[in-house]
């Protein structure tokens, strides 16, 4: 079939590490890009958000990614 989602190599190290903020069963790991880059997110309600970070900061999902940082996700 035809994939949901591409995602560009370049976001991750030769050791398949991420480069950025990566939030997996609700453990952050790493930080978020600042001014350059995109975030590509899925909230718990299935929503699926996609943005260049420089055009769209991460405000809109600010509180949820200061939760997850603190290590308190939903």
């Amino acid at each position: 079939g035809n994939p949901l989602a591409v995602i560009n190599g370049g976001f991750f190290d030769e050791g398949y590490r991420s480069t950025a903020l990566v939030i997996q069963d609700g453990v952050p790991s790493g930080s978020s890009y600042e001014g350059q880059g995109g975030m590509f997110a899925i909230d718990v309600a299935g929503v699926l958000s996609l943005r260049h970070l420089a055009d769209q900061p991460t405000a809109p999902m600010s509180r949820c990614l200061k939760r997850c940082k603190a290590g308190r996700c939903w």
